[in-house]
């Protein structure tokens, strides 16, 4: 036996480890696992060698790791196979066999080849339903000895729902219109907790349904449970089958198999809790005389939304919630009571552990048994890390310890709503591993003037030393009861680590907290507003011969706080985003062009692909990120947070798809998320539907299900108490805002119906809507007046992409290309313009000012960080705009620039072709990949896109077509690709073979021989006369013969010597030239004299001579015309 040491790493302010220590036993054959991959056809099963395609991280085929076994049909009906020997991960016999009867095989057109191994294995399928079956025998005891799960990928080439079977489980896949795009999630069945050695899958049951299809499948096999700890037992509170833990499923703090699954109703509000007492198993099964008693009159169960990936997840997956009669509401009469605990427990007393975390992320819960009470607040959906409470920062559960009598009450509590319990463990303390943990560590303020105070707090669990570095050396006389703090005074940003050891068991741990030291940092709130137009405000962003020109949208709409806003600093008229929301959210958050960070689409919940995206010949690029942004980003919330900022996320998020790095705002830094997803609008805007049920229902926010309130006035509320935390902290802040409003499903905000009384329908919701929205800004801009932080704010106000209605003078709207698709309404202010207060000083704006230039989206990653003084070292494409904010003169972000959107957007009168933006000043270019013509508008005389003068304006359009291909060949741009067979569709010059747009002699089209824009090898620059800066245009280069790439190769005479009468010249020449051969007698001056003219050339080198000159001459010059 061996002493085995688990160890639990917090993050944020409370980073910490937990060190327990239990008996383990070695554990014997240990098996990988078997994979199996189905093929139509034997091109993709040598696709699976280890040498063959590519292997991106994270991909579930790794055929340089992992064996796969590979089963090859031709296609067809009715495949069978009996007795295909299987081989283990490892590539050795496993001892069982395959078996099958499908009654199809087929393919997907997934456009594999080159891609990596996963795509290979979703490529081909076989298909099962009534009758037909894929079987495993003989698996051996390595897998079954502690069990093992089934992992089924499915993908057939049309959309089905998929039903598998396994003894009386049931799977589903619910195959969409869309192939496999890199995101195994969607297509993935999962079966547990298996342990038979013959193993039977079955599909679709009826014989008249489609089939269910099998690419491949896993079976891994399952962690032994670690050794069982004396006397401990869990309780897991569930609502729902998948809510609720294995027999052998390991989970907790603890780990633990055999938990107490308690079932605690149906989802939701739930009234008079009728189960009463349950009595409690030990975790090895003992039957023991303690039971649970519920007895609330009314309370809520409720979902995390962390998936049920892992056993601690599934754990903390769902929760039961109830608010203590207190006299604020919801008030729910009752209790929770563990009672008759055994001596067993009693004698020596025994330790309790709850665990917590809601739907929300916006609460602060205290946990109390008897007189002991812990607090933590719940600010992010749980993510595999149990965080320990202590001084009110982010936590999960409570450790009580100690605990002597036979019964206990838990009581909850939360500052705003219910207070959730997703589980308990109860634990002997004779049988309680020693432990050592820094429970808390965090400086306050984190941000201080050179020479201020930030005082250290830290809290401690069974350290018999405690050292600080650097400066506080030995810092236990600091300590009572395991809490404790000092202050410091540090001169430059300084990062602390405390370090706790336990002699006992000759073990350490340390956490760091960071005081940064600078000038006073400004605050940041960026106000963002879902599909807002240009025009959706009474703020007219309508300019004519320098002003401002108001239309009936600027008469309709009330927006008093954006004019308030516009009146204090900067309107931008001339902001631009991408077309759909995600790509401008990455934008944002990353500083990088659209076409760089390759989300170049809206992401769907599921990360399947977005419907109508093909056209008749295209379909969007197979690499787009589906899935939202990438994990390896460096983001603009994490930047700030590195830098002493507080992060806060309120709002939507839809950075990626559920189960991806962007599904939850806080894996990008935000160190707060309230009501952000991977959902793109609100299954309902009302509180009185507990803002929808189902894909889209809105998270975290249950403390205002069933009220009379709109959603954009409960992100309002949350938004404003977390910035009330971060001023009451002195704590500099990154506050993002993103409204779910003004997106549909358009719904009529009722408390300002009453102002538009000739409107009605979707035009009365949105403009009701609109309002409610600037309510919003107005109502944040004095919360930041009221808490005195008003001066040291800025405030940046945008819309993620066009508006959805009427964009009246703009052409179109979201999703288009056309000016009223892309082009934003964007405000910049301090939220109170104070030009003597010091922190304004660095950037200090004009009120009521206007600039007319081109900005992006991606600009505002560089600007903010360089106002917070906060460095990144990655390539971003945004520009600092605090040059145009100061007023000075000039340009300060380059007025070229694209905008990508290789995607068919399908929406009637609103559809649009796969497209890319070229802009050049005033002139603006839209390239459409399907039909490859381009359209032309200079709008700084047609700003509503009427008159396309790319018929008139040949050369411009060529000129921008090629800075525009070569601005895509930089930005690393994905395009369409062809249905046939997958090649990209990169944008093709248009079809001008006469232009010459460098006068080198050799139109543009022979010089791109391809027509693609770039100089690819072998091709000259259109662009650029003399390609090798020879001195010879390359026209003539060509035609006298010599390279026109090569510099050496140059168009030169050459004397060759015999004497004053037979002297000859030679120089580069081409069969069918004529050159024409001049003279005079003095270089500086005189003129030329015609020595021969017409001079046929020869292929390599042509000559001319003799030169007959006289014997008495001194010199001669001589020049060489080519025709």
């Amino acid at each position: 036996m061996d002493w085995l040491m688990r160890s639990r790493e917090g993050r944020g302010r409370m980073g910490w480890a937990l060190l327990l220590l239990w008996l383990a036993t070695a554990k014997a054959g240990w098996c990988a696992g078997l994979n199996i991959a189905f093929h139509n056809g034997a091109t993709t099963g040598g696709a699976m060698a280890p040498e063959a395609a590519p292997t991106t991280a994270g991909s579930v085929v790794d055929t340089a790791r992992d064996y796969w076994n590979n089963v090859i049909n031709t296609g067809g009906v009715g495949l069978t196979n009996s007795g295909f020997v299987l081989r283990d991960a490892g590539g050795v016999d496993a001892g069982a066999t395959l078996h099958f009867k499908a009654g199809f095989s087929g393919y997907n057109t997934n456009g594999w080849a080159g891609k990596d191994k996963d795509y290979v294995m979703m490529e081909g399928w076989y298909g099962f339903r009534a009758g037909e079956f894929l079987a495993i025998s003989n698996l051996p005891p390595a897998l079954t000895a502690n069990g093992y799960k089934v992992i089924i990928y499915g993908d057939a080439n049309n959309a089905r729902t998929m039903n598998y079977y396994i003894g009386s489980e049931t799977r589903a896949i619910v195959d969409g219109t869309s192939n496999f795009s890199g995101n195994m999630a969607p297509f993935s069945a999962v079966f547990t907790g298996l342990t038979n050695a013959d193993l039977v899958i079955t599909g679709n049951p009826n014989a008249s349904d489609s089939r269910s299809a099998i690419n491949g499948l896993q079976i891994v096999p399952l962690a032994a449970p670690p050794p069982v700890i004396p006397g401990l037992l869990g309780v897991n509170f569930h609502y729902s089958a998948t809510g609720a833990l294995a027999a052998q499923e390991v989970a907790g703090v603890l780990p633990m198999s055999g938990w107490n699954n308690l079932d605690v109703g149906n989802f939701g509000n739930f009234t008079n809790y009728p189960f009463g007492e349950t009595p409690l198993t030990l975790a090895d099964g003992t039957p023991t005389s303690a039971r649970v008693n519920i007895s609330l009159v009314s309370g809520y169960n409720g979902n995390v939304r962390c998936g049920n990936a892992t056993g601690d997840r599934t754990l903390m997956s769902e929760y039961i919630s109830w608010d203590p009669v207190d006299g604020s509401g919801p008030e729910d009469p009752g209790q929770l009571r563990v009672e008759g605990l055994g001596p067993e427990f009693t004698t020596n007393g025994y330790d309790v552990l709850v665990y917590f975390d809601s739907d929300n992320a916006n609460r602060t819960f205290t946990v109390r048994i008897g007189d002991v009470s812990f607090v933590g607040a719940d600010n992010a959906a749980f993510a595999d890390v149990y965080t320990l409470a202590a001084d009110g920062g982010p936590a999960n559960y409570a450790w009580f310890r100690g605990l002597t009598n036979s019964s206990f009450s838990l009581e909850m509590d939360s500052d705003t709503g219910r207070a959730a319990v997703n589980a308990l463990q109860i634990l002997p303390r004779a049988s309680a591993p020693p432990s050592l943990a820094i429970t808390a560590f965090r400086a306050s303020p984190s941000r201080v003037a050179p020479g201020g105070g930030a005082h250290l707090m830290w809290q401690v669990m069974d350290a018999t030393s405690l050292r600080l570095d650097p400066g506080g050396g030995e810092v236990g006389s600091f300590t009572t009861n395991g809490l404790g703090g000092l202050t410091v005074h540090p001169a430059v940003s300084t990062t602390y680590t405390l370090i706790a050891s336990n002699a006992q068991l000759g073990v350490s741990t340390s956490a760091v907290a960071t005081v940064f030291v600078g000038p006073p940092a400004p605050n940041l709130l960026l106000f963002l507003v879902d599909d807002m137009g240009w025009q959706d405000t009474s703020v007219p962003f309508h300019y004519a011969g320098g002003a401002p020109v108001t239309n009936s949208l600027n008469l309709r709409y009330r927006t008093p706080a954006m004019e308030t806003l516009a009146s204090r600093g900067m309107k931008f008229t001339a902001a631009y985003a991408a077309p759909v929301c995600t790509p401008t959210r990455t934008a944002i958050m990353t500083g990088k062009n659209t076409a760089r960070h390759r989300v170049t689409n809206w992401t769907t919940p599921t990360g399947v692909e977005p419907g109508g995206s093909n056209t008749a010949d295209l379909r969007p690029p197979s690499e787009w990120r589906r899935t939202g942004i990438a994990a390896n980003e460096v983001t603009l919330p994490r930047l700030l947070a590195d830098h002493g900022y507080r992060t806060i996320h309120v709002g939507k998020g839809h950075l990626g798809s559920a189960g991806s790095f962007g599904q939850w705002p806080q894996n990008l830094g935000f160190q707060v998320n309230i009501a952000g997803s991977e959902i793109g609008h609100p299954a309902s805007y009302l509180g009185t539907q507990n803002f929808g049920t189902g894909t889209h229902h809105v998270p975290n926010l249950s403390s205002y299900h069933g009220q009379d309130i709109f959603l954009t006035e409960a992100l309002t509320l949350e938004m404003a108490k977390q910035l009330e935390l971060c001023a009451n902290e002195s704590t500099p802040f990154f506050a993002y805002l993103a409204h779910y409003a003004v997106h549909s499903p358009f719904t009529v905000d009722q408390r300002f119906a009453a102002n538009y009384p000739g409107l009605t329908g979707s035009a009365l919701a949105f403009a009701t809507m609109i309002e409610g929205m600037d309510k919003s800004l107005g109502d944040l801009l004095d919360k930041l007046e009221a808490l005195g932080v008003a001066e040291s704010t800025l405030v940046v106000f945008l819309s993620d992409n066009g508006g959805d209605l009427v964009n009246t003078p703009l052409r179109n709207k979201k999703g288009t290309l056309y000016e009223g698709g892309v082009r934003v309404p964007l405000i910049i202010s301090w939220a109170r313009p104070n030009p003597a207060n010091p922190i304004q000083s660095a950037l200090p704006i004009a009120p009521g000012s206007v600039c007319h230039q081109s900005v992006l989206a991606w600009d505002l990653f560089p600007t903010l960080l360089n106002l917070a003084g906060a460095a990144w070292s990655h390539a971003v494409d945004g520009q600092d705009l605090r040059g145009y904010l100061m007023g000075l003169p000039g340009e300060h972000r380059p007025q070229r620039f694209a905008i990508h959107f290789p995607h068919h957007r399908d929406n009637g009168a609103a559809s649009q072709n796969p497209g890319t933006i070229w802009r050049d000043g005033e002139w603006k270019l839209i390239y459409d990949y399907q039909t490859g013509a381009a359209e032309l508008f200079n709008l700084a005389e047609d700003l509503t896109e009427t008159n396309n003068v790319a018929a008139a304006q040949p050369e411009r359009v060529m000129a921008m077509s090629r800075a525009m291909a070569r601005e895509l060949n930089g930005l690393g741009a994905l395009f369409p690709e062809y249905l046939t067979n997958g090649a990209p569709r990169p944008p093709l010059m248009p079809a001008l073979p006469a232009m010459d747009l460098d006068g080198d002699g050799i139109p543009d089209l022979q010089e791109d021989t391809n027509a693609d824009g770039l100089v690819s090898s072998g091709e000259t620059d259109p662009d650029l006369a003399d390609s090798d800066g020879d001195g010879t245009p390359d026209g003539a280069e060509y035609r006298t013969g010599t390279d026109p790439l090569n510099p050496a190769s140059r168009f030169a005479l050459s004397l060759e010597r015999s004497n004053h009468q037979f002297d000859r010249l030679s120089w580069p020449g081409k069969s069918g030239a004529l050159y024409r051969l001049e003279a005079r007698v003095s270089l500086a001056s005189g003129a030329w004299q015609l020595i021969a003219d017409d001079i046929p050339g020869q292929d390599g080198t042509t000559s001319y001579g003799p030169l007959n000159w006289g014997v008495n001459q001194d010199a001669r010059f001589y020049r060489l015309l080519l025709k």
